[in-house]
């Protein structure tokens, strides 16, 4: 065999080989122990001032974030009589800063875990998030510094705000927004009411690692490259 037919197949043996993207659905939700009790993954910053429907005085910082990493485990609580039911998931249960869903904005921290080989390369992110708070999610409606209601590591996403009454569905890429090894989802929950807060949550954040063609990546460079 001469040294061209070598090395044709050796490419097209690289070119029928290639791998696939590697792709991975991780799931999160609120609920995930029976209520009442801690809440084993979700931590949260409580709004500071003491007082019901207050927003946080000033918008998130980095510090804020990593507050609601190190905060106390939020609780899983039953659902509140003027609560609905969230449909898209019904595994997921409401969560609160307390057993009985007290009345305070708080910002939860749900911590997740990008897993890919090295040199870790991550191609495409998104985020579906199925979601319903009391009284909203952000300070868009009652007013404050942080209108959004979602983050990711620290940056927040957009998207509409969402209430206690009706499920909220919200799709986004965070492609630019995560990384290799732990990040955090976070969730601000604006109390407005004063009677009672929590949120219910279910969402999967779907991520696909970097594939780099073998060369050449078609059948027609393949046999145009080493033609005799």
């Amino acid at each position: 065999m001469s040294p061209r037919s070598a090395a044709f197949l050796s490419s097209l043996v690289l070119l029928l080989t290639a791998p696939a993207a590697f792709a991975t659905s991780i799931y999160l939700k609120s609920g995930n122990v029976a209520p009442t009790a801690l809440e084993p993954a979700i931590t949260y910053l409580v709004e500071p001032s003491g007082q019901c429907a207050q927003p946080f005085a000033n918008a998130f910082t980095p510090a804020d974030f990593a507050a609601a990493d190190a905060g106390p485990f939020a609780w899983s609580v039953p659902q509140y009589g003027a609560w609905g039911a969230l449909t898209c998931d019904p595994a997921a249960g409401w969560i609160s800063t307390g057993p009985t869903w007290p009345s305070r904005s708080a910002l939860y921290s749900i911590p997740f875990t990008i897993d890919l080989p090295d040199p870790c390369c991550i191609q495409r992110a998104t985020l579906d998030l199925c979601f319903m708070a009391d009284d909203n999610t952000g300070d868009a409606i009652f007013g404050g510094p942080n209108p959004l209601g979602v983050y990711v590591n620290g940056i927040g996403t957009g998207g509409p705000s969402a209430n206690y009454a009706t499920p909220t569905r919200y799709i986004v890429d965070i492609t630019a927004l995560v990384h290799c090894g732990q990040n955090h989802l976070y969730i601000y929950n604006r109390d407005a009411g004063c009677a009672v807060s929590g949120i219910d949550f279910s969402a999967h954040i779907d991520y696909t690692e970097c594939v780099t063609p073998a060369q050449p990546s078609t059948w027609g460079q393949v046999r145009a490259r080493y033609r005799d």
